[in-house]
């Protein structure tokens, strides 16, 4: 792809108003136009109840990121418009965030693309464009590494690493190792043939030391990146093929051609040597000691589609999100690494509406005994955005529609606690509408 055509994409990307859709779900495609109309200011309507423990609304941003901090906080990364935050929020608090990292509003002059933070630690990444699509420019990129602190002042960074030239593709650009030692990037280098190419930084995450720097083959880009939860192990596609990465090697470990007009979900086991991915079909991938090998498929023909996947740490769980080629009806299948067999099977009862009821994100604990699947829901709030299921009973514990559709999950055990959070744009994914939330739930177990 030119340069022209990326800085486009790009733009038109930048200005979105809200709308999530991706290319094969799409009936409509997504208005660029920026209006200040109340009327498209939604504020969502909930109640708190002894799961649901609080919820934080923006009035225009979209919750694209959230995910748990040393087991005591909630990062929440907003996308669109106004300039992207990220917020920090304490799990046991109120919604009211402890304190926030903000773009710097017009003329633009720098845009926060992803923050994400590490279960074990406080260490928090935070990655934003530098002068962004400043007249046509391409923008360079700063990687920022915070101490979280629970004061209402956000802490000075630690340390700062910037790429010129370089771009993030998708918001989803930073991953932290479980115990905090690693930080790995994920970017679009634009090189001087006018072309363009994935790179992967990994950095000791306590001083900023660069361990290595992976540069993938011309052509390629950085999106759906994941990593193992030692932080050796790196994933990534740009719908077209598919790369497993030691981050702090270089080496190529495995790569898989893709089909580009579809969006490949994928997973990544807690060591790095599984890998689920698909979406016609769902892949398992299996390091046998040697090399990547394929386990098994299943192939959806046309009738099926497999919209998100995840992977327990310690492999014992495969909980993939499916729905069918209308997208109105949604189902989850747990499955061992051995057999395409499912272990467990839960099919969300079909209600007729007027969008697509899309499975956009899988959540499971580290050691596959719980799993919660976000969706973008139906109109008139008819079916259930959020899923929550014990998969050593085979049982649907508890579920919760949210206004609008879910765009990013997360969930952890701690102690007699089950803790999920999810963030969510205020009114259903294909329409128009201002705002999004964060909702935090702490189920018993």
């Amino acid at each position: 792809m030119k340069l022209i055509n990326l800085l486009l994409i790009l733009f038109f990307a930048s200005n979105i108003l809200c709308f999530e859709l991706t290319q094969q779900f799409a009936n409509q495609k997504p208005k660029t136009k920026f209006t200040n109309d109340i009327d498209y200011i939604v504020q969502p309507d909930f109640e708190l109840s002894d799961v649901l423990s609080w919820v934080h609304n923006e009035p225009y941003a979209i919750f694209k990121r959230v995910n748990f901090l040393d087991h005591d906080y909630v990062v929440g990364s907003t996308s669109i418009n106004p300039p992207p935050t990220a917020m920090f929020f304490e799990i046991k608090g109120s919604g009211n965030p402890l304190w926030e990292l903000g773009s710097k509003p017009e003329p633009m002059t720098t845009v926060l693309t992803d923050a994400i933070g590490s279960i074990n630690s406080q260490a928090l990444g935070v990655s934003v464009n530098v002068q962004s699509f400043k007249q046509g420019v391409v923008p360079n990129l700063t990687l920022s590494k915070y101490t979280a602190n629970t004061t209402d002042q956000a802490p000075p960074p630690d340390w700062e690493y910037t790429v010129t030239d370089a771009v993030i593709w998708d918001y989803d650009s930073v991953r932290i190792s479980i115990e905090g030692e690693y930080l790995i990037w994920f970017i679009t280098k634009v090189d001087g043939t006018n072309l363009f190419h994935a790179e992967i930084y990994t950095f000791h995450a306590d001083t900023g030391v660069l361990i290595n720097k992976f540069a993938a083959p011309s052509g390629t880009s950085a999106i759906d990146c994941e990593i193992s939860h030692d932080g050796t192990i790196a994933l990534f596609n740009d719908r077209e093929q598919i790369f497993v990465v030691h981050a702090h090697t270089g080496e190529i470990l495995w790569t898989d051609q893709l089909n580009p007009a579809d969006n490949y979900p994928a997973a990544l086991s807690g060591d790095g040597g599984l890998i689920a991915y698909g979406f016609e079909e769902l892949h398992i991938i299996a390091n046998n000691g040697n090399n990547y090998t394929e386990l098994w498929s299943i192939n959806g023909n046309y009738q099926k589609y497999c919209a998100a996947v995840a992977i327990s740490q310690d492999e014992s769980k495969i909980f993939a999100a499916w729905t069918n080629s209308q997208l109105n009806q949604k189902w989850i299948e747990v499955y061992s690494k051995e057999s395409s067999t499912p272990l467990f099977n839960y099919t969300f009862p079909q209600k007729p509406g007027k969008f697509q009821d899309l499975p956009y994100v899988c959540k499971i604990t580290y050691d596959g005994h719980y799993a919660m699947v976000g969706s973008w829901g139906q109109d008139g709030g008819i079916v259930p955005t959020i899923a929550l299921f014990d998969l050593e009973t085979q049982s649907l514990l508890y579920n919760y529609t949210t206004p609008g559709s879910v765009f990013a999950a997360d969930i952890i055990e701690d102690g007699d606690s089950l803790y999920f959070s999810v963030g969510t744009k205020s009114v259903h994914a294909n329409t128009m509408g201002y705002g999004g939330s964060v909702f935090t739930f702490d189920y018993p177990i």
